[in-house]
């Protein structure tokens, strides 16, 4: 199973290649099987998530995989499709000299 990075790192290559879909394939991701919440719409429930040329397609459950170029394993984990996730943790040797004051 992924780590929460490799899954965010994965989802987020994926959100921005739009129009980079396998030959046959309908979706570049298929995120299945994750526990899907979406306040906004108020959903609440296991699901799978499509996602095609950066946007999401379709949230239901059993989307068939062999209609995506690629598929995360999300079961026991939280999907929130939309959402922008700013937590965020900066240690100054990942910083650059540009970002080093003085």
């Amino acid at each position: 199973m992924p780590t929460r990075r490799e899954f965010l790192s994965a989802t987020g290559a994926m959100a921005f290649a739009g129009g980079s879909l396998a030959r046959g394939a309908r979706d570049d991701l298929l995120v299945r099987g994750g526990r899907v919440l979406d306040p906004s719409a108020g959903v609440d429930r296991i699901a799978d998530v499509a996602i095609a040329g950066g946007r999401i397609r379709a949230v239901q459950p059993d989307i068939p995989p062999a209609a995506a170029a690629d598929v995360l394993d999300a079961r026991g984990r939280i999907v929130t499709p939309g959402l922008i996730d700013r937590h965020v943790h900066v240690d100054n040797h990942q910083r650059n000299s540009a970002d080093s004051p003085g």
